[in-house]
């Protein structure tokens, strides 16, 4: 029987949590040390400390939430777990920050996968720098990987594509020109 569970991981899931899904979405990124990375509407804060742990005290990490409330809960997560970052709250979808100001943006589980991917990968578009990628990621299950493909190139991205489905998570990317 304990075999069993040990060959299932069906312990270690239970022991870990969400730490091998988090270790797992800070792998699929590729984020590196010293780079800036911008999280859009991830809602959670561990997510947030995940990624920000890969880009160190030398680069950046900030999030921008719908509402303030949201933000500043992302906000004292990700501080809980020992990572330095910035949360920030754009209502209207719009970016408080320049043009080039990241190299990576993700969009973690994005409500209306598709269509309503058009204004944050516009102003992921925005706000990469050449070069720049942006990550999306769904949940398995998601049959619109044509319209999410679609979308990246629609907003300006070059080689828009599928990067990986694992542990029910989908990753697609798409690079600045």
């Amino acid at each position: 029987m304990l075999s069993e569970l040990f060959a299932n991981n069906i312990l270690v899931k239970l022991l870990r949590g969400d730490a091998a899904r988090y270790d797992l979405i800070a792998s699929m990124v590729g984020a590196k040390l010293g780079e800036r990375l911008l999280v859009m509407s991830g809602a959670d804060g561990r997510l947030l400390a995940a990624l920000g742990a890969k880009t160190g005290l030398t680069g950046t990490i900030a999030a921008v939430e719908p509402d303030k409330e949201t933000a500043t809960r992302v906000l004292t997560d990700a501080t809980k777990a020992g990572v330095l970052a910035d949360a920030y709250a754009a209502p209207d979808g719009v970016m408080p920050f320049d043009v080039n100001a990241f190299d990576i943006a993700v969009i973690p589980f994005p409500a209306d996968e598709g269509a309503g991917l058009a204004t944050p990968l516009a102003e992921a578009y925005r706000v990469l720098r050449d070069g720049g990628r942006v990550s999306i990621i769904t949940r398995t299950g998601n049959t619109q990987s044509a319209a999410i493909i679609a979308a990246i190139q629609q907003a300006g991205f070059r080689a828009a594509r599928l990067l990986a489905e694992r542990d029910k998570l989908v990753f697609y990317e798409g690079v600045k020109k």
